[in-house]
């Protein structure tokens, strides 16, 4: 099935952007620690790296929504299909036992 293909790389893909989420965030974590030992210089380029990664986590967010959003749909069409799959097996088992 065609679906199957397509809802495992929408996961992949949902899965990564978490995973790069989390690093992202945990990047900002790091970039919190020890400021009072560093330089103004380090902490300048260390404040500058924070808001770049606060707009990077903001923007993997955003493609995260939409790929739930994605999948979502794609779940439900999936489930429709079954749903159609399963209806269409038993109206032909009901043609066939009219039939005899």
């Amino acid at each position: 099935m065609i679906l199957n293909s397509i809802i495992e790389y929408q996961l992949q893909q949902v899965f990564g952007l978490e995973y790069l989420r989390e690093c992202l965030e945990l990047r900002m974590q790091l970039c919190k620690e020890n400021k009072a030992i560093k330089t103004e210089y380090e902490n300048n380029e260390i404040d500058i790296l924070f808001y770049q990664t606060k707009n990077s986590i903001n923007k993997v967010s955003h493609q995260l929504k939409e790929k739930r959003n994605e999948l979502s749909d794609t779940f439900k069409i999936y489930f429709q299909e079954l749903e159609d799959l399963k209806e269409n097996k038993n109206g032909n088992s009901d043609m066939l036992n009219n039939i005899q």
